[in-house]
C-alpha cells in the first residue's frame, strides 16, 4: 500500500499527533472513529457515466456496508434510511429517490426482511446494462483520441485539440441525454436475454458488434 494510503486510512492525524509530541513531548488525542477502515469501490461504478453524484454516494454507503456486515450473504446489508442520510448528509427524500434510481437501473435489488427493515442487495456489473454501456463510451473515447493523436502532425496541432474536444462532448451529450442512449440500453438488456436465456446463439460477436455499432452511430450524429 502507497504510504499516503496507509496513513489516510490508519493514522489519519500522525502529522499534527508527531510535531506535537516532537516538540512538546506531550500526547494528543483525536477520535479515530473510522480508522483502520476503508470501501474499495471498482472504477466500474465510480465513473460510471449514469450514476449522478448523489446515487454514487448512496450506492457506496450500501457498499460500505455490504463490506463489513457479516450477518448476511456475500454482497447484503441491512441498514435504514436514516442511517445513510447520517453519514451522507444527504435528505432523507433524497436517500430515498437514490436508493429508488438504483433499484431501478439494476445496481441494488431491495428486499423487506421478516422485521420490515430493507435488505439492500449490491448486483454485479454483468447484470447491469448502464455499466456495459458506460464501459464501451470509456472505450470508444479513448479508441477515437488515440487515433487522433496517431495522426497528429506538428501542424495540426490546434485541429487535433479541437477534434478532441468534439468527441469528448459529443459522448457527455449522449450519457446525459435519454433519449440518445435509451434504445442501447434496451439492446444490451436483449443480449444479456440471449446470453443468459439457455438458448445457444450462432454468433455473440456479431451481436455484440452490432448493439454497440448503434451506439457508435448515435455519438457520430451528435458529432455531425
Amino acid at each position: 500500500m502507497k504510504q499516503f494510503l496507509d496513513i489516510l486510512i490508519n493514522r489519519p492525524f500522525k502529522s499534527i499527533e508527531e510535531k506535537v509530541y516532537g516538540e512538546q513531548g506531550e500526547k494528543i488525542f483525536f477520535p479515530n472513529e473510522h480508522s483502520g477502515t476503508f470501501t474499495i469501490v471498482p472504477e466500474v461504478i465510480r465513473r460510471c457515466h449514469f450514476l449522478t453524484s448523489t446515487e454514487k454516494e448512496v450506492l457506496y454507503e450500501l457498499i460500505s456496508w455490504a463490506s463489513t456486515t457479516k450477518a448476511y450473504s456475500d454482497g447484503y446489508c441491512k441498514v435504514t434510511e436514516s442511517h445513510i442520510r447520517v453519514n451522507t448528509t444527504l435528505g432523507l427524500s433524497t436517500v430515498k429517490k437514490a436508493i429508488s434510481s438504483l433499484t431501478k437501473k439494476g445496481f441494488i435489488r431491495k428486499v423487506v426482511d421478516f422485521d420490515g427493515r430493507n435488505i439492500y442487495i449490491i448486483n454485479g456489473a454483468s447484470e447491469n446494462p448502464y455499466i456495459i454501456l458506460s464501459e464501451w463510451v470509456h472505450f470508444f473515447r479513448k479508441k477515437m483520441i488515440d487515433s487522433m493523436s496517431e495522426m497528429l502532425i506538428e501542424d495540426t496541432g490546434e485541429i487535433f485539440i479541437t477534434d478532441k474536444k468534439v468527441v469528448i462532448n459529443a459522448t457527455m451529450i449522449f450519457v446525459k441525454e435519454e433519449k440518445y442512449y435509451a434504445n442501447s440500453i434496451n439492446a444490451i438488456n436483449e443480449l444479456k436475454n440471449k446470453i443468459f436465456g439457455g438458448k445457444p446463439y450462432s454468433n455473440y460477436s456479431d451481436e455484440i458488434e452490432k448493439t454497440f455499432d448503434t451506439v457508435k452511430d448515435e455519438i457520430f450524429k451528435i458529432i455531425k
